[in-house]
């Protein structure tokens, strides 16, 4: 502890605190590695950002869909036009996927892999302004798949 400590001050060399700061990547590599390399493999398919802008083209409906989950304070914000954004705070601001607490799961996948953890979504659509809201992801799809 006493390492890092003076490795973060201001007086350690700069040859030092970059070593530092390549062993803090590497190893921030390394676990990332591991953790994909442990979860089971994950269809695409039925849970992509992609196959939801299908079937909201297929209903005719434009507007934006949030995901929350539980224990969360991010949650994810899908528009009709395919753009997957990670909104988190009270004021509902943007964050970069890196600095969110999905950060350790690819975002082609995180509906799948945490598809459990969803507490609501939410479906705003933009041509009437109504608010749709459903239980499960399995319930929003199937709203979504009724023509």
């Amino acid at each position: 502890m006493a390492i890092i400590q003076y490795l973060e001050m201001d007086y350690a060399s700069s040859e030092l605190k970059s070593l530092y700061r390549w062993i803090r990547r590497r190893l921030l590599i390394r676990r990332e590695t591991v953790l994909s390399e442990s979860r089971p493999y994950v269809r695409e398919d039925n849970y992509s950002p992609k196959h939801i802008v299908k079937l909201l083209t297929q209903k005719n409906c434009n507007g934006k869909a949030f995901f929350h989950f539980r224990n969360m304070n991010d949650y994810i914000s899908l528009s009709s036009s395919g753009q997957l954004n990670v909104k988190g705070g009270e004021g509902g601001l943007f964050k970069p996927w890196g600095n969110s607490e999905f950060k350790y799961l690819r975002p082609k996948t995180v509906i799948q892999e945490l598809e459990n953890e969803i507490i609501a979504v939410n479906f705003i659509a933009a041509s009437d302004g109504r608010c749709y809201s459903f239980d499960s992801y399995k319930e929003f799809i199937n709203w979504l798949s009724v023509k």
